[in-house]
């Protein structure tokens, strides 16, 4: 009866241990991906926006749209 007692308390410190690393790796060791905002985001914003519709993304995206209504 001891023995069982002992086994379901190893197993549920077992469980909580593994929890509380899948807690510790999802919001402790989280990193960013992007820089910090600086002085430079402006001149950064204008430059991803005049890259994005240099790359003709306003009439792909048109034609995309009336493609999805004819075949809709």
């Amino acid at each position: 009866m001891e023995l069982t007692k002992l086994y379901v308390a190893a197993t549920q410190l077992t469980d909580a241990l593994t929890d509380i690393k899948d807690a510790t790796h999802r919001y402790m060791f989280w990193i960013a991906d992007t820089d910090p905002i600086s002085l430079n985001y402006p001149i950064t914003i204008v430059k991803d926006l005049t890259r994005l519709l240099l790359l003709d993304t306003l009439s792909q995206l048109s034609g995309a749209k009336s493609y999805l209504r004819q075949s809709g």
